[in-house]
């Protein structure tokens, strides 16, 4: 008799690990689309749902573990399984509250998948979400587990599962670009992606030389790169692309002025800053490490251009001043955009080196040169103001009062004068 029972219990358990296969291996090939011809009749072999169930649409949740290496890390293994099993039960709950049924299997290590059936008539769109939102909340107040969920269409058919089951994983695609670290449906993604790749190659190249002026100019660029990752409507795995290409060509840049800022594009530090970046759940979250980062090298590279000795730099700026200074356009931006450093940094410089102003300076050089011409010459006020880099005879008239303390043509009379005598 203990022989027969025994015997009898192993093939109850038996048969239940075959039913469970078999049930794990439809629940596959609903959502990959495999064998359609007999899914219906698998299904109602099956009855994933109960057996009074009839159902009248499907459409699939699949829920996404954020962060899920830090989610190793805090909980043991069994706690782990422990709370994966709680996420399966809360979501359970509160669809059957909602008059449906769902069937879940983890499909990989941080993803639960549910094929959501109705029982009834099919819900809105408005119902499904309040399912995915509740179901977020409850979890992060009570399990403290982070955790995002995208909800496919609604199909009619088993054999149409599998294309709600890619519309749920498109959705979770977008969840950065579109905003929503809860729950992100398919009739939330647009049409089409307005995604060109050269226009973020221009950003980039712009955000680079806001950098390296060392300004706070960088930091609009990159706020105006991530808005448009959000206007393109991006995939989580396009905004990672570009962001590495970016860093990409900053490390171009910037990498080869010192072996401490050719560091911060790699080891540890740099390791765990780039995983942070692929496990956030949010695109606010990504810009905010993007950006910490960002302002740690720029604090390094800064410090690396005031370490240098900047008396050469200064001296071929001066040059560069007294053979251009006819140039009308001459300015502090004009000296920035050739010398590759900030207005604010090339004024500083002047100043340090010189103890004057950089328009202090160039006003010096064109009056003395203007002296000179109304001395030496019979060339026109107007000829004169242009020689020496102004656009007309009124401003230059205006300039050099205030300087030499007449005007030039008074000027050029009492040197006539002088020379006679």
């Amino acid at each position: 008799m203990e022989n027969l029972i025994e015997q009898t219990t192993d093939y109850e358990k038996e048969r239940r690990n075959n039913e469970r296969v078999l049930r794990r291996q439809l629940f596959r090939d609903l959502i990959e689309g495999e064998h359609a011809g007999d899914l219906s009749e698998r299904m109602k072999s099956m009855q994933p749902f109960g057996r009074d169930v009839t159902p009248c649409g499907f459409t699939i949740f699949i829920v996404e573990l954020n962060r899920y290496g830090q989610f190793q890390q805090n909980f043991s293994p069994s706690d782990q399984n422990i709370l994966k099993f709680a996420v399966m039960n809360v979501l359970n709950e509160i669809i059957n509250d909602h008059h449906m049924s769902g069937w879940m299997e983890w499909i990989s290590s941080d993803k639960l998948g549910t094929i959501v059936c109705f029982k009834e008539d099919t819900p809105d769109n408005t119902i499904l979400r309040t399912v995915g939102e509740k179901c977020h909340d409850w979890i992060n107040e009570h399990l403290r587990i982070s955790l995002t969920m995208g909800i496919g269409s609604v199909v009619k058919k088993p054999e149409e599962i599998h294309s709600s089951y890619q519309a749920a994983s498109s959705a979770l695609h977008h969840k950065l670009s579109l905003g929503q670290e809860a729950v992100v449906m398919s009739d939330d993604l647009p049409g089409q992606s307005h995604y060109h790749r050269y226009q973020y190659f221009q950003s980039m190249s712009q955000f680079v030389r806001e950098f390296r002026l060392a300004g706070d100019g960088w930091r609009i660029r990159l706020d105006a790169i991530f808005q448009s990752f959000i206007n393109d409507n991006l995939r989580n795995e396009e905004i990672h692309l570009q962001l590495e290409t970016l860093m990409k060509i900053l490390e171009r840049e910037v990498g080869e002025l010192s072996e401490n800022l050719a560091s911060k594009f790699k080891g540890k530090l740099w390791e765990e800053m780039w995983t942070s970046l692929i496990q956030a759940s949010s695109l606010h979250e990504v810009q905010r490490i993007v950006s910490d980062w960002l302002t740690e090298l720029f604090q390094t590279y800064v410090s690396v251009n005031e370490s240098k000795s900047y008396r050469a730099l200064i001296e071929e700026i001066k040059k560069y001043i007294e053979n251009n200074y006819s140039n009308p356009d001459l300015s502090l931006k004009h000296l920035s955009d050739r010398f590759q450093i900030s207005g604010k940094y090339a004024s500083y410089l002047f100043k340090e080196e010189f103890n004057t102003k950089f328009v202090d300076f160039l006003v010096h050089l064109r009056m003395n040169r203007a002296e000179s011409l109304l001395e030496n010459t019979n060339d026109t006020i107007q000829d004169i103001a242009m020689n020496v880099g102004y656009a007309n005879a009124i401003t230059f008239g205006r300039v050099f009062k205030k300087v030499v303390g007449v005007t030039p043509g008074d000027f050029r009379k009492l040197k006539n004068t002088e020379k006679k005598y």
